[in-house]
């Protein structure tokens, strides 16, 4: 566990210490298990911004097709045109 915390501080610029990268230079093992905690974030992130883009686009269509926002969506498109 402790290793993962210095992986994470390394990561994200908190390594003050910078044990964690010298031992990436040294330590191929700590190379690869630092890379993969590296696409472990990155595939957090991508799944993040993926579901609030889904999110985002449901509201949008709710909003532009549903009737009871008619007035909503007249109002939006006067800012347009």
């Amino acid at each position: 566990m402790i290793e993962l915390q210095q992986i994470e501080d390394h990561l994200f610029g908190k390594d003050s210490t910078s044990l964690i990268g010298s031992s990436i230079v040294t330590d191929v093992d700590m190379a690869e298990r630092v890379m993969w905690q590296k696409e472990a974030y990155a595939m957090v992130h991508r799944y993040g911004r993926n579901k609030l883009r889904d999110e985002l686009e449901a509201i949008h269509n709710k909003l532009f097709t549903e009737s009871r926002y008619a007035r909503f969506r007249r109002q939006v498109m006067r800012l347009f045109w």
